[in-house]
Order: structure tokens, then sequence, then C-alpha cells
């Protein structure tokens, strides 16, 4: 990403939901954290800001500590949550607000 960034300094990544869904499930059994779960799949494609910010309020009451250290290390910070959160990824076409990138692998 840092490559791309560097030659192409006006482009915008955009990380595919079910990658990031997966990396987020590795960090907790998600049999044990049915809400949690839950909370996670509806919070990555919230489009209003306050309701994003709402929900990850409700995540850090639920979720167990390593998980909380894990998304604001990883996710939840300036320069990543604008790669993965559907607050940022509004008015894009059909290609571009697919939740996977197998449009682009096809």
């Amino acid at each position: 990403m840092n490559s791309i960034a560097h030659v192409y300094p006006e482009s915008a990544s955009l990380l595919c939901w079910w990658h990031v869904l997966h990396a987020w499930q590795q960090h907790f059994s998600t049999h044990n954290f049915l809400e949690l779960w839950e909370l996670l799949k509806h919070w990555i494609q919230i489009t209003d800001c306050e309701e994003f910010q709402n929900t990850w309020e409700k995540i850090q009451t639920i979720a167990p500590q390593s998980v909380i250290d894990y998304l604001k290390e990883y996710w939840v910070n300036d320069m990543y949550v604008q790669l993965w959160s559907a607050v940022y990824q509004q008015d894009r076409n059909i290609f571009q607000l697919c939740d996977t990138n197998m449009l682009v692998e096809a």
C-alpha cells in the first residue's frame, strides 16, 4: 500500500470488507462473542459518523480488552479507519461498493 501511495499519490486505497472482517475474527472466538461479531459486521458498513462512533463505544463495552487494543492499534486510528469504514466510502459506483475484491480478481 505504501508503494502504491508513493507512485500514485493522488490515489485512494480501500480495503475489502471481507478481508477486514476476516482479520478481525482471527483475534477472538466469534462463537463466544456473538453480539460482538454481529456489531463488527454491522459497524464496517455504517455510513453515519455518529452511528459509527456510538457503535464503536458499544463495541468497547462488550469486547475483550485484547480485541479493543488490537482494533485501536491497527484499525481505529486516523490513518487506517478511512481505508475500510463505509463512513469514508460513500458515493461510489457499484464496482467500488462491492464488499469484496472479487470483481477486481475477475
